[in-house]
């Protein structure tokens, strides 16, 4: 039976985490980013948890004056973004090991979360379980598609006929006709900066499958599509 295994890096010197991932770079990389967001996730948890209740004192309180909440609910909505974005980019730069798996509703959880926060609504459709890669996958083309929507937007994410649609959209869109040509051609030369990192990656993480991203573009509407990865 397929189980989701509890989203948290393996130990020190524990064998399960680095099976398999021996003398690979990649994986190295990726355990490092699991273990650094996981490392900066709980106590940024904290502080935003404190500063929701230092926030409900201040509302009850007649010694604290009310000029006080905007700036406190600045900061615990500060510290809530980044715990959240720490959850997603551990999930998309992180390691995926072929026996995890994540529950749709962890994934609805984050994207809620995000859409709360931020001037981008994400909308996710696929089964109630998924392999980690396959997430993984889709995440970094959440984050390709995100980057076009500078000005705010929607995205849409289905798990269709044993592929990923991913879809961006808004009044105005950010153009990035070298990043799309970048990301359906990865043997091109092209030199990706920290912000468009995704943009390599992805095509990488298709590799198991032989195949690419198909990628539309237009001024308000951006389509990625791209094909299930093997399962190991």
């Amino acid at each position: 039976m397929n189980t989701t295994r509890p989203d948290s890096p393996d130990g020190p010197g524990t064998p399960q985490g680095t099976q398999g991932s021996r003398g690979s770079d990649r994986a190295l990389a990726a355990l490092s980013i699991s273990r650094i967001c996981h490392d900066l996730a709980n106590p940024i948890g904290a502080i935003a948890n404190g500063l929701e209740l230092v926030t409900l004192a201040a509302q009850g309180s007649p010694e604290l004056t009310p000029e006080l909440t905007p700036e406190l609910a600045l900061l615990r909505d500060s510290a809530s973004t980044a715990g959240v974005r720490l959850r997603f980019f551990r999930i998309a730069f992180g390691e995926a090991s072929a026996d995890q798996s994540i529950a749709r509703t962890q994934v609805e959880s984050i994207l809620a979360e995000m859409s709360r926060l931020g001037s981008v609504r994400y909308d996710w459709h696929s089964p109630a379980v998924l392999p980690r890669s396959h997430v993984r996958a889709a995440f970094l083309g959440v984050l390709c598609v995100q980057m076009a929507l500078a000005f705010g937007g929607r995205t849409h994410t289905i798990l269709g006929a044993q592929e990923w649609v991913i879809e961006g959209e808004a009044p105005r869109l950010r153009p990035l006709p070298q990043l799309w040509s970048a990301l359906q051609n990865p043997a091109a030369p092209f030199a990706f900066d920290a912000a468009s990192v995704q943009f390599a990656l992805l095509p990488r993480a298709l590799a198991s499958v032989g195949r690419g991203v198909r990628c539309e573009a237009s001024a308000m509407r951006v389509r990625l599509a791209f094909p299930l990865l093997a399962q190991g």
